[in-house]
């Protein structure tokens, strides 16, 4: 239980740091984007690596929270991992 307490914060603050490297979705107009990635293009792949990294550990939950949670009900268990899974893959592939 304490690890999926770490990885939530693992989750946060790595999410944090890619934002702050530059790696933002709010901005629609992927145009936009390309003179700050032109800027430091360093800087934008290691925020897209900490980013995958983060939704790594969103992966990683999902089975820790299916083994911390499958003793109480396993069928709900099941479908909060699900989700969390979805979740996960979701934001892999949109990175």
């Amino acid at each position: 239980m304490k690890l999926c307490g770490f990885l939530y914060i693992f989750i946060l603050v790595t999410s944090a740091a890619s934002a702050g490297l530059g790696n933002r979705n709010d901005e629609k107009d992927s145009g936009l984007k390309f003179p700050i990635i032109a800027e430091n293009p360093s800087q934008y792949r290691n925020s897209v690596y900490v980013g995958i990294i983060s939704h790594l550990g969103i992966l990683v939950i999902s089975g820790m929270l299916f083994l911390a949670f499958s003793s109480y009900d396993r069928s709900l268990a099941m479908i909060g991992s699900l989700f969390r899974l979805g979740e996960g893959l979701i934001l892999i592939f949109n990175e």
